[in-house]
């Protein structure tokens, strides 16, 4: 199947208006007031017109998280090495925060909204706007296919984008944004399609550290920390378990699969033939549930 392409949608909201000369409106959303929005539109495969509740949720918490990143970005300065959204401060958490309007009946248009006043940030003199975390999150998305851009996106948010791809896998053909700002106009549309996830995996492979030998090693997953993103992995073969510690963004992942057996890839530290601990690099794969 072709990659999909942006089609000029128009919501319900929009063909209902009175004849006139309506505003040319691409993809989909609600009529904007004064705050910036974000809107998302997803494609089901195959012409379908059903989704699990796992992907819908999937897809809005990927979207908060990629909208926090941003914020950070704007707020903080970019850092290619950052990962880790509980860091935050609670402002600014509360300040990235999408609040999600209905949806439209009959599709998976879903508008979201930044509503928060201006923020005040320590040293700066100017606050901080919903516009430019807007902003930003566009220019996070358009990154993907500028190598020089990408360079600069925190490593958190492209394993964000590369979670969202995940879900191209399955059930969604692809996944569109539309973002605009409080003068209501429309900055330049992302798509994400197979081929731009593919571009996502590329640019982590660069991000790995190439003179460190990355090693797979599987075993039940026994417990986690979610508050350190440390682990205990029971290895056959070996009595002691084996502890490691992941980026903060595998934490859900490991959080679901606790209990299970998984396949990890990352840096080994050994005692001997002992494994001792394991920096994950990669999840590789685990149990269906």
């Amino acid at each position: 199947m072709p990659d999909p392409t942006i089609t000029g949608f128009i919501p319900k909201w929009l063909r209902d208006e009175p004849l006139g000369e309506p505003e040319p409106f691409l993809l989909a959303g609600s009529i904007p007031d004064t705050d910036p929005h974000i809107v998302t539109r997803l494609i089901p495969k195959d012409h379908g017109y059903v989704l699990s509740a796992r992907t819908l949720g999937k897809v809005l918490e990927l979207k908060q998280n990629l909208v926090l990143y941003a914020a950070r970005d704007v707020a903080e300065g970019l850092n290619a090495n950052f990962a880790d959204l509980r860091s935050l401060k609670e402002p600014l958490t509360k300040f990235a925060t999408l609040t999600i309007e209905p949806f439209e009946t009959g599709s998976f248009v879903i508008p979201a909204r930044l509503e928060a006043a201006p923020l005040a940030l320590e040293g700066k003199i100017e606050p901080l706007a919903t516009d430019r975390v807007v902003e930003r999150f566009n220019r996070l998305l358009a990154a993907i296919d500028q190598p020089d851009e990408a360079a600069s996106m925190s490593i958190g948010a492209l394993f964000t984008c590369k979670e969202l791809g995940k879900l191209l896998k399955n059930e969604v053909e692809s996944i569109e944004w539309t973002t605009i700002d409080r003068e209501h106009n429309r900055m330049t549309p992302s798509v994400l399609t197979p081929a731009k996830a593919e571009k996502i995996e590329r640019l982590l492979e660069r991000r790995k550290p190439t003179e460190q030998v990355l090693e797979k090693i599987a075993g039940r997953l026994t417990a986690f920390d979610t508050v350190k993103n440390t682990f205990q992995l029971s290895v056959s073969g070996q009595k002691q378990r084996v502890k490691g510690t992941v980026m903060a963004f595998h934490a859900p992942w490991m959080c679901e699969r606790l209990g299970q057996h998984v396949e990890l890839e990352g840096i080994i530290e050994r005692r001997g033939a002992k494994i001792m601990h394991l920096v994950v690099h990669r999840v590789v794969e685990g149990d269906d549930e």
